[in-house]
Order: C-alpha cells, then structure tokens, then sequence
C-alpha cells in the first residue's frame, strides 16, 4: 500500500528538530544522502544532530534501526546513539540520532596512503568479526529482524531478486538495454553450487563509500551509520559492494585488494568477488535514472563508465569459464 506522501520542508524539520531541543530557530541542512529516508543535520547549543524522516510505507526501517542499534550496541561498535523515535505520531515518522564527526570514506579515499587504507580494512574486518558473533538469520537477504519476513530460503534466490530489480529498474528508465541483466543471469548458473554452500551470516552490506565515517584529519574511522536492515548470507558481497563503489566513482580500488589479502581470501573467493560486482554493476545502471526521493536524471557519461566496468568484469569472468 503506497501512502499520498507530502516530502518535508525546512519548516517542518524545524517544527521536528524544536520537539526534542526546544531552543528556537536552528541551523539545518539537508544531507546528500539517503535513497530511502530524508536526511538532515541541526546545530544545537553544544552538539549537532541528525534527523532521518520517512515515507509512511517505509517506517519499518526506523524499527529496523532501532532493533539493529540496540542489537550492536551490546558490541560496542562505534555506531550513532538514538535520541528520539516517533513512527505516525506527527505529521512524519522519523527518527533523531548523535551526528558522528566524520565524512564518507568516499571523499577521503584517494587521498589516503596504502598503509591508511589497511587501518580502514582492518577496522572492516573487525566490524565484520563482531557481526559473526551474531545469531544466523531464519534466512536469507536483508532484514529488520532475525525473524523478517521478507528473509528467504535461498542464497541463489537473493542474487536472482537483486538482477531482477535491476532489470525493472531499466526498463522504467528505459535508456539501458536490459540484456546487461541477462548476461549477468547466464554466469550466474555457473556458481549455484557455491551459493548452495553459504549460511545466513549476519553481514553489514552498505559500508562502503558512503556510510563509513572516516576523520577528515587522519582519516581513521570515526563510525558507521544506516543501520535499518542487516543482511544474512555470503560476507564476499558487501566487499564486492565496495568495490563496485570505488570502481564507478573513479578511485583506485586498492583498498579492496588490501581486504581481499588480509582474509588471505582463496582463488574462489575473488572470483566471487568479481561475480558480486558484476551483480551490483547491473544495479548501479537501473539506478541511473530512478527518482527514488529525488529528481531522476539519466546520466549517459555515468552509462558508459559502468559499461566499461561491467565490459571488463564480464571478460575477467567469461575467461575463467
């Protein structure tokens, strides 16, 4: 069910932000951010803060947030701590959360040396340690609790639903030629055995370019942030994620190999990687375009780079076959 949805103004973000601070007129900006919720940041007297507000079809990601919070909280990794929770008792459900004094990894990353890159890595690869101490999931997929419904049985199936949301994403665009989607879905049969063999291991699937807050003085990680769904299944496709980040905006993906040579990850492995790439490539051309809760703009330039991508990918991985 979709709800009539009026998005936010300043005013009413001010009317927001004034409920939990009461200090009159404050200093809000927008983020850039947010594919789901709109995003916002506000001064107080002595401490900033960040406001997510949602559509009213999406509340379930603020009760995501707030299971997952409390859920990683017990681990004490750096996370932003929630101040206030209101789901339909004003005019938006949203949520006020601690502002993290960091910038996306993506806007530092090239700057960084091999050696920064590593401490970032290594971080990573301790957040994800924590998250194997978990409890599996009754499924697989992405979910706002252990026990989601919209977790599924199959590994194989997950990687099926994201080509398909691609695939539609291109066609409601309709400036890409969905056989990219097909391409991908005929390699695909290749690895069924290898996805036959994965668990639903809890694994955070969107620290990437964006969402790893990084310091903009020595570039350690300050924190992490959009926590509303864990995902459940193969870890290798978070870091397939960061690469195709990396890769689509320009940077060198170095960090990746870094990861890749500290899990002292098997021949196998990196060829997942690349296949889960090849995945997300495919996504990030049904994304180009869509309005989700901005204006959607097709980008040709940004068509051809993931092409490119998706061309030398496709190569790498044919050549194995």
């Amino acid at each position: 069910m979709t709800n009539y949805f009026t998005p936010p103004t300043v005013d009413d973000v001010q009317q927001i932000a004034n409920s939990f601070l009461r200090q009159g007129e404050l200093n809000i900006q927008r983020l850039p951010t947010g594919l789901c919720h709109y995003v916002f940041n506000f001064q107080g007297e002595q401490q900033r803060f960040v406001i997510r507000i949602c559509h009213p079809d999406n509340t379930s990601h603020l009760s995501g947030n707030l299971f997952w919070s409390t859920q990683l909280q017990k681990l004490s990794l750096p996370i932003p701590q929630i101040f206030k929770l209101s789901i339909e008792e004003q005019k938006y459900s949203f949520m006020i959360l601690e502002y993290i004094d960091g910038v996306d990894l993506g806007e530092l990353v090239d700057q960084m040396s091999k050696d920064q890159k590593a401490e970032v890595v290594d971080q990573l690869i301790k957040f994800q340690r924590n998250a194997d101490t978990l409890p599996e999931a009754s499924g697989f997929g992405w979910g706002f609790h252990y026990n989601c419904p919209q977790l599924i049985t199959s590994w194989n199936q997950i990687i099926e639903n994201s080509l398909e949301r691609a695939r539609s994403w291109i066609q409601t665009v309709g400036q890409v030629d969905p056989t990219y989607v097909e391409e991908v879905r005929q390699l695909q049969d290749e690895f069924k055995g290898y996805f036959s063999t994965i668990q639903p291991r809890a694994f955070f699937h969107d620290l990437t370019t964006k969402n790893l807050l990084v310091s903009k003085s020595d570039y350690s990680v300050m924190g992490f942030v959009d926590l509303d769904q864990m995902a459940f299944g193969d870890p290798l496709f978070h870091i397939s994620l960061m690469n195709m980040a990396l890769l689509a905006n320009n940077e060198s993906n170095d960090l990746v190999a870094i990861w890749l040579d500290r899990l002292s990850a098997t021949e196998t492995q990196r060829i997942m990687v690349n296949f889960y790439t090849l995945v997300h490539c495919v996504s990030f051309m049904g994304e180009n375009g869509m309005p989700f809760n901005k204006e959607g703009f097709f980008s040709q330039e940004n068509h051809q780079k993931l092409d490119q991508i998706f061309q030398q990918l496709l190569s790498e991985l044919k050549g194995i076959f």
